[in-house]
Order: C-alpha cells, then sequence, then structure tokens
C-alpha cells in the first residue's frame, strides 16, 4: 500500500509525500525484493530533483542488494579492459543470437538493467568511468540471463557510445538490434530512449 502509495504521490508531483511514503516501505522491509518498487520510486524522485550525487549513490546501493554491485570510482584501465571484453564479446556473438536469446525471467536482473538505464545520464555526469561500466554490466546481464523489455534501449545507449568513441560499425550493429526489438511489442518499454538514441547514431550511417 505505501508503495502504491509513493508511485501515487511521485506522478502526482507531491514530492514531500512520496519521500515519506518510499521512507516507510523501505524502513519496515525485510528483503530487497520487499523494497524494490519504493528503491525505483525514490530514484525517479531523486531524477526529477536533478539530484545526481544522491541518484547515483542510492543506485549504487541498490544494485549492491540486486547482487550486481558495481565499483563506486572505476579506475580508467579498469573500465578500457570491461569495454575491451565486451567488444570481444559482441564479437563471438552473432545478431541471431542475441535476437533469439530467450526472455529474461529474473525479477532482480531486468530491475537492475531499468535501474541502470534510468540512472545513465547523472552516472555520466558524476562518472563517465562509472557509467560506461555500467553499460557494460546491462549487455552482460542480457547475454547471459535473457531479453529485457528494456533491452532496445540498452543496445541503443551501447550503439550511441560506440558512435561517440568513433567505433562506427559496432554502433551501427547496436542500433540495427535495437530497431529489431522495437519490432517486437515485449521490447517496447524504452521506444522513446531507443528512437532518441537510434536517431543521434544513425547521422553517422544509415544501418
Amino acid at each position: 500500500l505505501f508503495t502504491s502509495l509513493a508511485e501515487m504521490t511521485y506522478c502526482t508531483g507531491r514530492t514531500m509525500e512520496h519521500k515519506a511514503a518510499a521512507n516507510e516501505v523501505l524502513i519496515h522491509s525485510k528483503s530487497i525484493d520487499d523494497s524494490l518498487r519504493a528503491h525505483m520510486a525514490k530514484i525517479r524522485c531523486l531524477l526529477g530533483e536533478n539530484n545526481d550525487s544522491e541518484t547515483v549513490a542510492t543506485m549504487l546501493q541498490v544494485m549492491n542488494e540486486l547482487g550486481e554491485p558495481l565499483p563506486p570510482k572505476p579506475s580508467k584501465s579498469f573500465t578500457k579492459a570491461q569495454l575491451g571484453q565486451l567488444r570481444q564479446r559482441l564479437d563471438s556473438t552473432t545478431d541471431e543470437e542475441i535476437l533469439f536469446l530467450p526472455i529474461m525471467k529474473s525479477r532482480r536482473k531486468s530491475s537492475a538493467i531499468r535501474i541502470m538505464c534510468d540512472t545513465l545520464f547523472p552516472l555520466e555526469n558524476v562518472n563517465r568511468d562509472l557509467s560506461k561500466t555500467a553499460l557494460c554490466r546491462m549487455v552482460n546481464i542480457i547475454l547471459d540471463n535473457g531479453l529485457s523489455s528494456d533491452s532496445a534501449s540498452v543496445f541503443a545507449i551501447v550503439g550511441y557510445h560506440c558512435a561517440s568513441e568513433y567505433d562506427i560499425d559496432m554502433a551501427v550493429r547496436c542500433t540495427k538490434l535495437s530497431m529489431a526489438l522495437l519490432k517486437r511489442p515485449e521490447f517496447r518499454a524504452g521506444k522513446c530512449v531507443s528512437t532518441g538514441f537510434n536517431v543521434k547514431t544513425r547521422h553517422w550511417r544509415e544501418p
């Protein structure tokens, strides 16, 4: 009940009531499964307030509880290694293998992806290497556990990142994957996000 109240008060702009309801859930919850919706509502509220530092701190805490801990201050060498490993993994996986992955069954894994997608801009503002680490983690979760409803958004964002690093071939490939997933109704959760990033990437080369 308090979780629904937190979500409702967020949608109606009643910030103080939202925080009180969310905190009530977080104080009395026994596990991350009980508090997950309240955490996500709190993160959305922090995003609306442009409170980047607290958003990132909350996101890192939730990721730990979900079993997907991220290093709060990854080094550039760590990030470079993560990106290199991800590139190797994508190079060894065909588009067909990705597009026909099973649907992700783990609520915790799909929630982790949703939270990382939602907080990428604050992550970018606070620590660019942390945002790149989160990108790698999202793709690895998908490859290991199957496609979530945010998979189209993930590949669109990765494509945009690759374009910004002038890796145009991989950028176009990820854009194609995102566009292919958007044709399937179960992957349209982030249609606006996906379309926006895909348009930014496609000015380099039409897929």
